[in-house]
């Protein structure tokens, strides 16, 4: 047990939850794209909830899920999408998926959607890590 990088990691995630200029839904955008990037079954299986109780619609959740967002996807879910999973799969973006994130949320939203996209891709690592399984169903 760690507790002290552990209170310290919470209060990040405290901070981000109660400071973020991202919309809710935006949020479980992100979430589920590192999630689904990752296979973290566990984070997919718990921000699914969160997503719906959001607003996201039930096909966004299961393209988020499984990978086809970009199919179903609109407006700054689809901008935040794409800038998470170039992010994430290639570790850079282009000037052109930059251009659109900062278009669509502002220089304060682009820094708090990479701030996210770390932290849970830190989520992932140790769910993954760990093998932190999902309870049966979504």
């Amino acid at each position: 047990m760690r507790p002290r990088p552990g209170a310290a990691f919470n209060r990040w995630v405290g901070t981000d939850q109660q400071e973020s200029s991202l919309p809710a839904a935006v949020r479980e955008v992100v979430i589920l794209t590192v999630g689904a990037a990752w296979g973290a079954a566990y984070e997919l299986y718990a921000h699914t909830a969160v997503a719906r109780s959001v607003g996201l619609g039930e096909d966004a959740v299961r393209a988020l899920r499984d990978g086809t967002a970009a199919r179903v996807l609109t407006g700054d879910e689809l901008v935040v999408h794409r800038f998470v999973d170039e992010l994430v799969r290639t570790h850079r973006v282009t000037d052109d998926t930059y251009a659109a994130a900062e278009a669509a949320l502002g220089r304060d939203g682009v820094l708090d959607t990479v701030h996210l996209t770390g932290m849970y891709l830190s989520v992932s690592a140790l769910l993954n890590a760990f093998e932190i399984p999902a309870p049966d169903g979504p």
